[in-house]
């Protein structure tokens, strides 16, 4: 990861706009014809995850709509995470098809009562770029086992299996009060399936 690339993803976090800590911004409506959704994770994640892993798995479905969960596992002091989730035309995406609709708070970051702070690109733009970060001086948290960061919520619009894959990703860890990438993660996405 490059130096620009780093500062672009901290000045990310830094100045996150709180979403309302576990909001999940209310009821969707499903489309008027809906597909049924789902999501498939990478085949490639380690199950369970133990080493320093981001992963994504289904948090649930109905009807068009599919909640997913970005877990962290197998590190400590986690203060903050940017990335963006891409899914792009080559893998048939595109606003016709698929389509971001909001994000909630996970666990992770909210331990000891921390209100983190967590932003997302509008809905239905890609790539949806996600930044979540606790506040203040406080000391990061553990995911020693998986535990969810962040979650979100995609619709699927037609039938078919849309590649999702994380890019500009990063963990960061609060050392002396400066913000800091946390090397050597994996990161595995998956694929949203409509039917």
């Amino acid at each position: 990861m490059t130096r620009t690339m780093q500062l672009t993803l901290i000045a990310l976090v830094a100045g996150a706009v709180s979403c309302g800590g576990g909001s999940d911004g209310g009821t969707i409506d499903p489309s008027p014809t809906p597909v049924d959704a789902s999501f498939v994770p990478d085949p490639n994640a380690p199950n369970p995850a133990t080493d320093l892993t981001v992963t994504m798995a289904e948090r649930g479905a109905s009807d068009d709509i599919v909640s997913v969960q970005v877990n962290v596992a197998g590190t400590s002091g986690i203060y903050a995470a940017a990335f963006d989730v891409v899914c792009d035309s080559q893998d048939g995406c595109d606003p016709a098809s698929v389509e971001f609709v909001q994000t909630s708070a996970g666990t992770l970051l909210e331990h000891d009562g921390n209100g983190p702070n967590y932003t997302a690109t509008a809905r239905g733009v890609w790539p949806v770029v996600i930044g979540a970060s606790r506040s203040g001086a406080v000391a990061g948290a553990d995911a020693t086992a998986p535990e969810t960061l962040v979650n979100l919520v995609f619709r699927v619009k037609q039938t078919g299996s849309f590649k999702l894959k994380f890019q500009n990703a990063a963990l960061i860890r609060l050392v002396n009060n400066v913000r800091q990438p946390i090397s050597g993660t994996s990161w595995y996405a998956g694929s949203l399936q409509g039917s």
